[in-house]
């Protein structure tokens, strides 16, 4: 797919006008207003603590992006589109995962919960089935997160929240008070646009699983566990994991036909689609099918599914690559009632493995570990309360990890002799380091801007150019690149003393230099390093070097580096050029050989 087809197929979705609309930066603003006075109010009603309001006070907010993920395992050549909102640092995202708190254990009490592959195969593996009376029925909800009407979520929740009692208490009314702003206020942006989506709710935002979950418990409520419906004795093992649906039907043909076509009239916007067998279904990552008369599952992958293993070669944890075939092994031993398709699964995944590079010994000493352990501890829910909590020792994995964990480890008797009480060592984790894929592939891309031009349509030079009307013009560096303490960079941006949001850099008579940002006009920040050396203000940068070394002020020479910009999400701007200022002290290695201070340093890292 190009992206000319993908851009076609986005702009064809968005042009549906029943479940987006056009939407503008005044909505945005307005939003970020209404959220900010709706905490504070929570706030001094003791509804949210100062930790609580803090998280959920969002002062430098992304506009969530739109973007979509073809589903290939549906039609390869002409996939449909799911759009995914990614809400990742914007306004409602600490709303959504402090509602998802309260939400979540709700979703857990619906009838037709399942949790996991796990729960789904404890829950119907064994049963008795006889295929002249019964049937396996599988049903798929289609687009049910963009389906689902926001208004009667609202008023599910409502409902849900306030339980048995007839009005809802502060807290309650808060949580209610939030989904409404997450469901009515989902504005994103794609390619350069605003939009609001006025139907259904955003596949990205932490709390719509939950949300979707409970308004589809409802309508089980009324058409499935209720006595009074018409199919109720013909249903049996109904069970639910978010949009996929199992469930037993007792009855003939026809009349399964009947229930379906009812079922699809039950709600305007739930559509049922169905997978009707007296042998087998697939759901989940599992088959389930008929064994001498009783259920059964193994193993499902899906036909576009690939080769994606962790490659053994790969800069990773040994302990992580060691440990990764017997864990696919043994969720291969779960999914596999039977021992025969137990081996006939392993078969397969085991040239999975050496085709990644995996020793063939490892392979084959983790099929058989695997192969004998005991299936039924592998139901057993883990204990995940520890009464002593480790101490974690949290970094990116690196070449030289290992060194880092043997030397604590090593002298940890350091730290433990310190204190009254032993203190064990701790444990080590290690995070994935950026990938080449996070460098190239991003949600949201800002549309190159128009070059800027002269009033004779000529584009302006890359550099730093006088104002014509401030002492710091005679003091620039000319020239759209720089060379300091030895490394040298290229300036691509165009910069005056009255350009605001600039890194830029210092250069003194014996070439050394200094780099700094600032968020006003450069000149004024120039003016303030200036006033220093005049009354050599103790503290202040470059004063002790330009005092040991004799420069005067005159000796002061700078140009601007980069002019940040900041992306039309937004974000957080003094964030952004404390980073780019981080990037310039390291490529011109101002800290060892210039004149920024260890200090500077550790003050951006932390």
């Amino acid at each position: 797919m190009d992206s000319i087809d993908y851009d076609n197929r986005m702009f064809k979705l968005l042009n549906n006008r029943s479940h987006y609309q056009k939407s503008n930066k005044e909505e945005w603003n307005t939003l970020k207003e209404d959220i900010r006075k709706m905490l504070m109010l929570a706030k001094d009603d003791d509804i949210l603590c100062e930790q609580e309001f803090s998280f959920m006070l969002n002062t430098d907010p992304l506009i969530p992006a739109l973007y979509g993920l073809p589903k290939i395992h549906k039609d390869t050549r002409d996939p449909p589109m799911r759009p995914i909102v990614s809400c990742i640092g914007s306004l409602t995202e600490p709303l959504s995962k402090y509602v998802e708190v309260f939400l979540q254990p709700l979703v857990q009490k619906q009838k037709a919960y399942i949790k996991d592959t796990t729960s789904m195969i404890k829950k119907i593996e064994g049963l008795s089935f006889n295929p002249e009376t019964q049937v396996l029925v599988t049903l798929d909800i289609e687009a049910l997160y963009t389906n689902i009407p926001q208004d009667d979520t609202i008023e599910i929740m409502e409902h849900i929240l306030s339980g048995d009692q007839q009005d809802m208490t502060d807290h309650q009314a808060f949580i209610l008070e939030c989904i409404t702003v997450i469901l009515k206020n989902n504005i994103f942006i794609y390619k350069d646009e605003l939009f609001r989506q006025i139907k259904g709710t955003s596949m990205g935002a932490t709390c719509a699983p939950s949300l979707a979950c409970l308004y589809v418990s409802k309508f089980e409520d009324k058409h499935i566990y209720n006595i009074t419906a018409p199919f109720y004795e013909n249903i049996s093992e109904w069970g639910r994991y978010i949009d996929d649906i199992f469930f037993i039907w007792t009855g003939d043909m026809e009349t399964l036909n009947d229930f379906l076509t009812w079922l699809n009239c039950g709600d305007v916007n739930l559509k049922f689609t169905s997978h009707v067998s007296k042998n087998c279904v697939e759901f989940l990552d599992i088959i389930i099918k008929v064994t001498g008369g009783y259920l059964s599952v193994e193993l499902y992958t899906k036909p576009t599914d690939r080769n994606s293993m962790l490659h053994f070669n790969s800069n990773h944890p040994a302990s992580q690559k060691n440990n990764i075939p017997f864990g696919q092994f043994l969720r291969l031993r779960r999914n596999c009632t039977s021992m025969p398709d137990y081996d006939r699964h392993a078969t397969i995944l085991k040239e999975k493995f050496i085709e990644r590079g995996y020793p063939k010994r490892m392979v084959r000493h983790a099929y058989k570990r695997a192969k004998y352990f005991n299936r039924e501890t592998l139901f057993q829910p883990r204990d995940r309360t520890q009464k002593n909590q480790p101490i974690m020792f949290v970094t990116n994995f690196s070449q030289v990890s290992h060194q880092v964990k043997n030397i604590i480890n090593r002298n940890w008797h350091l730290v433990a002799d310190k204190t009254a009480t032993p203190i064990p060592k701790p444990m080590f984790s290690f995070r994935r380091n950026r990938t080449i894929r996070n460098s190239l592939v991003h949600t949201y891309r800002d549309i190159p801007k128009t070059v800027q031009t002269t009033i004779d349509g000529n584009p302006l030079p890359t550099g730093t150019y006088p104002c014509s009307g401030c002492v710091n013009c005679a003091s620039i560096i000319k020239g759209s690149k720089i060379t300091a303490n030895e490394r040298s960079v290229n300036i691509k941006s165009f910069i005056n003393c009255r350009t605001t949001n600039i890194i830029y850099l210092i250069q003194c008579p014996c070439q050394k230099s200094y780099v700094g940002e600032t968020s006003r006009e450069v000149r004024l920040r120039l003016n303030e390093h200036r006033s220093a050396l005049r009354t050599n203000k103790t503290g202040a940068p470059l004063t002790e070097h330009w005092r040991i070394a004799g420069h005067t002020i005159d000796d002061l020479k700078w140009c601007g580096l980069e002019r940040v910009i900041m992306s039309k999400r937004g974000g957080n701007v003094n964030d952004k050029r404390k980073k780019r200022e981080q990037f310039f002290m390291s490529t011109l290695n101002s800290v060892r050989s210039g004149l920024n201070s260890r200090e500077d340093w550790e003050k951006i890292i932390r």
